[in-house]
Formats: C-alpha cells, sequence, structure tokens
C-alpha cells in the first residue's frame, strides 16, 4: 500500500511513542496488555498537537454497540477483525490527508505464485484468501507461521489459567481470536470468543470446559497448518517473456536504488522468475529486507543473485 507502519506491544508503549515520534493516523487495539486502547487514546488526545490525529479502534468482535462506543470515547472510526481489506483502504484514504483528489491509498496486486491445497480442514481456505486480498503465497506463510509460531500456546493458555492468571489469558485467547480469524479457522475462533468472554466475566464455572473445547479445536488447526510443510513445494513458472523480464527487472533494480515502494510490487511478479533460477535462499533474503524497507540490502542481495541476471 506504500505505506510505512510502526508497531507497539501494549497501550503503555503506543502511548509514549505518540507522544516522542510523528505518525499520521494510529490504529489503536481496544483490548491490549498494561493499557486498553480507550485509555491509550485518552491519554494521546491530551497532547494538544494530537488532538486532531485520526485514531482507528480496532477490536476482534463484532458486537452491537462497538461503533458507536468507539466514536463516543473518541476514536474517528472502527475496523472488526479479521479485516476486511476494502474497508482498510477506505478507512485510510478517509483520514489520510492529503493534498490529491484521487485516493492515496490502493491496495497491494495479489501475489497468486503459490498454490494452496485445495481444502484444509478445519481451515476455510477460501474466506481466508479474501482477508489475505487473495494472496496465496501471503495466505500459505500465515498458514506455516501458525504451525510455527504459537504451537504452545495451548499450553500456556492452561498454565495461566491454573495459575490464576486471568487477564494474560484472556490477552492470549484474544490474540488467538483474531488469528483464527483471518485464517477462516471459523471453529476456533468460536471457542476463542467463548473462552475469551468467560475471563472477561471472569466465570469460573465454565472456564475449564470452554478451555477443554479450545484446546481440542486447537489442536485441529495446528496440525492442519503443520500439514502444509509436509507438502511438495509448487513449481514456479514465470509468465514473463525475454523482454517483459528484462524490463521489469530493471524496473525492480531503480526502484529498490531509489527506495520505492513500487519494488514491493514488482517482486511478487518477478518472485516465479527468481525461484526457476534456483535462488531460494536469497529469495526469502530479499524478501525479508524488502519487508523490512531495508533497501540497501535488498539491493545488495539482488545484485548478488548471477543466476537471475544470466537466464
Amino acid at each position: 500500500m506504500g505505506l510505512i507502519v510502526e508497531i507497539a506491544n501494549n497501550g503503555k508503549e503506543g502511548v509514549e511513542r505518540a507522544l516522542t515520534e510523528p505518525f499520521d493516523l494510529i490504529f489503536m487495539d481496544i483490548q491490549m496488555p498494561i493499557m486498553d486502547g480507550f485509555t491509550a487514546m485518552q491519554r494521546i488526545r491530551e497532547e494538544s498537537s494530537l488532538k486532531n490525529i485520526p485514531i482507528i479502534a480496532m477490536t476482534a468482535h463484532a458486537m452491537e454497540g462497538d461503533l458507536e462506543k468507539s466514536l463516543a470515547a473518541g476514536m474517528n472510526a472502527h475496523l472488526t477483525k479479521p479485516i476486511d481489506i476494502d474497508k482498510l483502504v477506505a478507512v485510510l484514504n478517509q483520514w489520510f490527508i492529503d493534498t490529491q483528489d484521487e485516493s492515496i491509498v490502493h491496495a497491494v496486486t495479489p501475489d497468486k505464485t503459490t498454490t494452496l491445497p485445495e481444502s484444509l480442514p478445519p481451515f476455510d481456505l477460501v474466506a481466508a484468501l479474501a482477508l489475505c486480498n487473495n494472496n496465496s503465497t501471503l495466505l500459505y506463510k500465515l498458514l506455516l507461521s501458525f504451525s510455527t509460531n504459537y504451537s504452545e500456546i495451548a499450553n500456556q493458555l492452561a498454565i495461566f489459567i491454573a495459575e490464576n492468571e486471568l487477564i494474560q489469558a484472556k490477552h492470549l485467547t484474544h490474540s488467538i481470536n483474531g488469528m483464527a480469524g483471518t485464517l477462516g479457522a471459523h471453529e476456533l475462533k468460536n471457542a476463542s470468543a467463548a473462552l475469551e468472554l468467560a475471563l472477561h466475566l471472569d466465570d469460573t464455572e465454565n472456564i475449564h470446559s470452554l478451555l477443554s473445547d479450545f484446546t481440542s479445536e486447537f489442536n485441529n488447526a495446528i496440525r492442519a497448518s503443520a500439514s502444509l510443510s509436509a507438502l511438495e513445494q509448487p513449481i514456479f513458472i514465470s509468465s514473463l517473456d525475454e523482454n517483459e523480464l528484462k524490463e521489469r527487472l530493471a524496473q525492480f533494480k531503480h526502484a529498490i536504488s531509489m527506495d520505492h515502494f513500487k519494488a514491493i510490487n514488482l517482486f511478487s511478479e518477478l518472485r516465479p522468475h527468481f525461484l526457476q533460477c534456483n535462488e531460494l535462499k536469497n529469495v526469502d533474503e530479499l524478501e525479508k529486507y524488502l519487508e523490512l524497507l531495508n533497501f540497501d540490502q535488498a539491493l545488495q542481495i539482488l545484485e548478488g543473485m548471477n543466476n537471475v541476471h544470466n537466464k
């Protein structure tokens, strides 16, 4: 989308960064550790220079009254997770201040170079792809990341509950609720939401049975996402002819050298060619540096990819 994004790990850190760093717009998760989103927003609004900065509320629930509550508290708008790309773009264009009449934010061109299985229960891949802007490569990475980075969550959650650390348990369940929604794991999202509500209400009578339901759905999702790594990796075929390829490579190198966000879209188009050239390790490195907006390192990686330039 051509935006630079910074992430705060909790509400307190978000306030500190908003007061000391320049931002054009703030997305505010309502449920955060240390300081919730409403309190963080109020602290930010107390600073005279930030009274008018757009702050967009984000929640993992589409609860009746959420929008009204957010607006009444001083938020400029409200988005429900999992985020709908079209709604996100619309909100950004509504609240970014720009001198141009045309929209300044556009959805990124989807990367469809990765082949997903036809189905992967309990994940609804059709719904998940829509939420990922039909970017099959992004969804593939998110699913693999889920099995790699979240595999111990159920055990950690059980420990929190056993030790009566219900606030930590609620934040953890909230995170899984949002992730499950993005990945189209509807049963896991429902189980997460039910457990999160019980934790919020301190419903000790039902917490353990709901934890059991959550753990069952969670383990199903972990096994399914982990199975992707065992699948044969897809064969990548570039659709560009020789002249188009030379032109795109030149455009890509120029965009990187100019620190231009266009390089990210061009990378998606060139990725199959890079993989055809047996540059898997360099492709991963190149993608990592582009995602970090480290264009200098990305250019070094590109210039070292001899197979790409000799094909």
